[in-house]
């Protein structure tokens, strides 16, 4: 029969053992959501004809609009991301725009997929981000568009660094 002290010492190495081991499969199932995520994103990951993207110039905002959302509504500091579409090069496009009263330091981008299923993307592009400056009018490099269930893009942003929202996937 073990002693009170080796049972009580054998019960903290278990309780510990226990912890650890529910720590990891912790760990492993958050690595597991976040390499749904781009392992790293960047404007270098769709500009210059990057993995099929198209650079348009930064005065394109004359797309569709699919989907968008303001920053700072109601504000004189106003700004709209949008989620548009257009007709670039013979081909549908779809492409991020920041347009209104941004201010310095202002990101967006746009997130592109090939695996969307259940609601959400199972990995995808982040084209960008990128940074405007004041009054500044911008656009990502634009993705053709494709009539696939899987294929998606949103637009997302964040004033100056804050919060970050996006559109729904479209």
């Amino acid at each position: 029969m073990l002693s009170l002290k080796t049972r009580t010492t054998t019960r903290r190495s278990l309780s510990t053992a226990v912890r650890t081991l529910a720590a990891t499969v912790l760990m492993a199932g958050g690595v597991a959501v976040a390499s749904a995520a781009p392992a790293h994103a960047s404007a270098a990951d769709c500009v210059h004809g990057a993995q099929g993207f198209v650079d348009i110039p930064d005065w394109m905002p004359n797309g569709t609009s699919q989907e968008s959302f303001t920053m700072d509504p109601g504000t004189a500091a106003a700004a709209t991301i949008h989620l548009e579409t257009a007709s670039i090069q013979g081909q549908s496009r779809g492409y991020a725009a920041i347009i209104g009263n941004t201010l310095a330091g202002d990101q967006f981008w746009m997130d592109w997929t090939t695996s969307y299923s259940n609601g959400s993307a199972s990995g995808w592009t982040q084209c960008g981000p990128f940074t405007v400056g004041t009054g500044q009018v911008a656009t990502t490099p634009a993705m053709r568009t494709d009539n696939s269930p899987a294929w998606r893009f949103r637009a997302c942003g964040s004033r100056g660094g804050g919060a970050v929202r996006c559109t729904p996937w479209w």
